[in-house]
């Protein structure tokens, strides 16, 4: 074995140690946990439940999952401590306990403990107002950035992407033209 050989066959040793507890990790790490004791960090839980049914009616469970089977609310308490600034933080749940105040004040009780008839009729009011009403120039409105939250926590999850969204694991060449039959899912990749 000349030189050449044995320094790639170490580098191919040292590299393979390295990069697959590297890979399991990232793997396992895309993976949203599933821990029946989970807590958002965040969000209260009365918050947490009210971000929970809002995104299932946003995105209810049909014959594919729904926002709560993939657990878009941890998603949306994730975003809201990892990437929000304090002052947009504070404005979402500023939303959150607004519409659940309008909730007591409409039926005298929680958004959570409405029937689902008050809390569409609730979330129409709150979807009218978001797309006819004034904005603040840096922040949407709670309703319409409660929508896109869900919209991504749910298209980007396991449930969304491989069962609601057409998927291929690994995509093959690129194919520039596809017919697109009515009903036909989108694609996820």
């Amino acid at each position: 074995m000349n030189r050449r050989e044995a320094v790639k066959r170490m580098s191919a040793l040292a590299g393979g140690t390295l990069s697959t507890p590297i890979v399991a990790a990232i793997l396992n790490g895309c993976k949203p946990e599933e821990k029946p004791d989970w807590l958002p960090e965040v969000l209260t839980k009365e918050q947490d439940a009210l971000v929970n049914e809002v995104s299932e009616l946003i995105i209810p469970k049909t014959d594919t999952p729904g926002a709560k089977d993939a657990l878009v609310n941890r998603y949306v308490d994730l975003v809201l401590k990892d990437c929000y600034t304090p002052a947009d933080r504070e404005h979402f749940i500023a939303g959150i306990d607004e519409l659940n105040k309008k909730a007591k004040d409409t039926y005298g009780n929680n958004f959570v403990d409405c029937s689902k008839e008050e809390q569409v009729a609730l979330l129409k009011q709150a979807d009218e107002a978001a797309y006819m009403g004034e904005t603040l120039p840096d922040r949407p409105p709670f309703f319409r950035e409660m929508k896109q939250l869900t919209l991504t926590g749910y298209f980007t999850s396991e449930p969304g992407a491989t069962q609601a969204l057409n998927y291929v694991p690994v995509p093959g060449g690129y194919q520039g033209c596809i017919p697109y039959e009515e009903g036909q899912k989108a694609w996820a990749t």
